[in-house]
């Protein structure tokens, strides 16, 4: 079949009846204007964005390609319904009633069809054009395509590769700043009267005696404003806080400045992360910065890859720095270093309080990490530390071992002479650094010591019971009669609700190693051998109940104590009873006593508690009741209220009812808050107290009326 003849068949099979209206630079009376809105019409081309056609263009090899795959997209299902059509109209079938049409209908459509088809194939008859042309047609498409392979190929490349840009770009989240920023500021007036104390005094805060125990009465305009910056851009991240405040807008000393009250940074990296605030519990050593609740860090912990470093200040005009590196000497060697000194002082280190330098490394023999450590002042005393240590498994059973060797000379970087930082050893005193490092064992002695445990998890099992314990010995291996030792068995069971737990403990500390060691174990006192039995039931989700019994070296009944406890929905109950001394038998019941539950009265949300305490032996009671109410005034605005009754005879340490005296205290409060929008808020408030002390149980006590009426806003950002 002639080519002529085969795109002339695609192109009427792809022709709309309705052709497009002429490009702006193709003229009615133009001799290609008829070609070009057919292609149009069939959708083989489209022009360019300016509405031309530009026919005076050389048309490419990828143009080309672009025509062809716009024929390719429909050409599998064109072809199978071409050739249905072809079979269809030129064997008469289009006269059958499948076609939907009259049959002067049908005759009609086939004349034309037999027209149009004789004129294409030059004058052939038009049995010629059969199933076989059909498929010829396709193959000839195929050829076409194999032609232009190269250009398909890249022109569908290219459409995918801006489909996925278009995607990712519709799909994309809005890109975050490098730099971002939020906090908050608040303005607030308090205005205080106390009648215990006359106007402008300082005295104990009523209204928050636990956390900000000094206030003066009268007014007081306090602004603050809390910043956060957070920084993220490629590895690197910081989190930084700033809080500042200040007592009224402006004043004559400081013309209005803030007065910075916190300021806290975290910064992150490639193995890297520094973290600069106060109170960090961060440590290296035991012997400098031991890293604990007692011993905190107010500066720079940084830790990196290779290293740790420590960088310490307080308000007495000294500082402190340390750090601890891994070397790769001997497998990885440990070193730490550290010094301290005052802001306007030089180092010289031949201070022995000025520096100290150590290094320790561990070393896995079988199943026990080994770990030997060296440590020694710098300077003329050079005192030193040594200690060996070692940790691991026998079997079942968790061991420890230990071995210690301190010279007196050896104190961790002492401070200033005749300051006193609370560490004392043998009655002399041992100053750390800076409060951070306390290290209080006897120097001039060496100790041992080993610890072993078998822990409940890895328990034997006997007559139905898992039997677990630990037990130590400590000795001063130059002191004669210098040793402590204690030893704990424990055997647990269950039968059903009741669990059972017996111990038996055994305590042993000579009063010379209480006088050398101080606090290692319990202090000298007769050696323990106490008996226990701990029972817990449980009958059911709400109600349990216990018992302990406890002999002591002497079978004497030493601990004889009953427990009931109770609690379901709002309700709480309980009691606590000694048999033998000291005896303390307390009885609590409580009534939605942790404020969990609310109850709506007419539109109001209205929460009531109420807690009851007492002691019979001390002959003392607590008393809690009162009620606290929310009202909405409209969608952004709550009435608050509320009123508490506290009757106090015995100090409590509760965070909910903080112990402010004994007496008797009255609370009423009442309160407004607004939200102007989702971040902008204003409070008014108005509480009153009213305490009547109990002078039978601390005379000292007074007693006062106190009001405060507060108002403020709120903003963030």
């Amino acid at each position: 079949m002639k080519k002529s003849l085969v795109i002339a068949i695609l192109l009427l099979a792809l022709t709309v009846s309705a052709f497009a209206g002429s490009f702006a630079d193709v003229p009615a009376n133009h001799w290609a204007y008829e070609a070009v809105n057919k292609l149009v019409a069939a959708g083989l081309i489209t022009g360019y964005p300016d509405g031309t056609f530009k026919g005076q263009n050389t048309l490419t090899r990828y143009e080309v390609a672009t025509i062809l795959a716009r024929l390719l997209e429909n050409l599998a299902e064109a072809r199978a319904e071409l050739m249905d059509q072809v079979t269809f109209m030129l064997h008469d079938t289009v006269l059958s009633v499948e076609s939907g049409l009259s049959v002067a209908q049908a005759e009609d459509v086939q004349a034309i069809l037999q027209a149009v088809i004789e004129k294409n194939a030059g004058g052939a008859p038009v049995d010629a054009l059969t199933a076989e042309d059909a498929e010829e047609l396709y193959g000839t498409m195929l050829d076409l395509a194999i032609e232009f392979d190269k250009e398909l190929m890249d022109l569908g490349i290219r459409v995918s590769k801006l489909e996925k840009r278009v995607a990712d770009l519709e799909n994309a989240e809005p890109a975050k700043a490098a730099v971002s920023f939020y906090g908050e500021y608040k303005a607030e007036l308090k205005d205080y009267s106390y009648s215990a104390t006359p106007a402008g005094a300082e005295h104990e805060n009523p209204f928050n005696y636990k956390d900000d125990p000094k206030y003066g009465a009268g007014s007081e305009l306090k602004h603050s404003l809390d910043v956060n910056v957070k920084v993220e851009n490629g590895p690197l991240a910081a989190d930084m806080n700033l809080s500042a405040s200040t007592r009224d807008f402006k004043n004559d000393s400081k013309t209005g400045s803030f007065d910075l009250e916190g300021l806290s940074a975290t910064i992150t990296g490639n193995d890297f992360k520094a973290t600069i605030q106060d109170d960090q519990v961060a440590g290296i050593r035991d012997y400098l910065f031991k890293g604990d609740d007692d011993h905190k860090v107010n500066g720079a912990v940084v830790e990196t890859a290779n290293g740790k470093y420590l960088l310490h200040g307080n308000t007495s005009e000294e500082y402190a720095a340390a750090g601890s590196n891994s070397l790769d000497l001997l497998g990885g060697l440990n070193v730490v270093y550290g010094f301290e000194k005052k802001y306007d002082n030089v180092i010289d280190l031949n201070d022995t309080t000025t520096a100290l330098f150590g290094v320790n490394k561990t070393f896995n023999l079988g199943d026990f990490d080994v770990t030997p450590e060296f440590a020694m002042n710098l300077g003329d005393a050079k005192g030193k530390y040594f200690t060996l240590n070692a940790a691991g498994d026998l079997g079942a059973i968790t061991t420890t071992f230990n071995y210690k060797n301190i010279e007196a000379s050896f104190t961790p970087i002492r401070g200033t002479a005749g300051e006193t930082k609370g560490f004392d050893v043998k009655g002399e005193t041992s100053v750390g650094i800076l409060d951070v490092v306390g290290y209080y064992e006897d120097y001039a002695n060496t100790l041992t010591y080993f610890t072993g445990e078998v822990k409940e998890e890895n328990g034997i099992e006997l007559l139905g019971f898992n039997f677990f314990a630990d037990g130590g010995y400590r000795a001063y291996t130059n002191l004669d009669d210098a040793t402590s030792k204690f030893f704990n068995l424990n055997a647990k069971n269950s039968y059903g609700k009741l669990d059972v737990h017996g111990k038996l403990e055994f305590q042993d500390t000579t009063q010379l190693f209480d006088e050398t060691a101080g606090d290692d174990y319990e202090e000298f006192a007769d050696a323990k051998f106490d008996k226990k039995l701990i029972l817990d039931y449980t009958f059911s989700d709400a109600l349990k109940a216990g018992a302990k019994y406890t002999l002591n070296k002497d079978n004497d009944l030493s601990e004889h104590v009953y427990t009931v406890d109770y609690a379901k929905g709002i309700v709480t109950a309980g009691a606590k009873l000694e048999v033998d001394e000291p005896k303390e038998n307390h009885f609590y019941a409580g009534l939605n006593a942790d404020k969990a539950e609310s109850f709506d009265l007419l539109n109001v949300a209205v929460t009531p508690y109420a807690e009851f305490k007492t002691w019979t032996v001390e002959e003392v009671t607590n008393i809690i009741a009162g009620v606290e109410a929310k009202k909405a005034l409209n969608a952004n605005a709550d009435l608050v209220a509320g009123y508490e009754f506290y009757d106090s005879q015995k100090d409590l340490t509760d965070d909910d009812h903080d112990y402010i005296g004994h007496g008797t205290l009255k609370t009423t409060k009442v309160g407004v808050e607004y939200r102007i929008t989702d971040d902008v808020k204003a409070t008014f408030d108005y509480m009153h107290r009213d305490f009547v002390a109990n002078q039978d149980l601390n005379s000292d006590l007074e007693d006062f009326e106190a009001d405060l009426i507060s108002a403020g806003v709120s903003v963030a950002f």
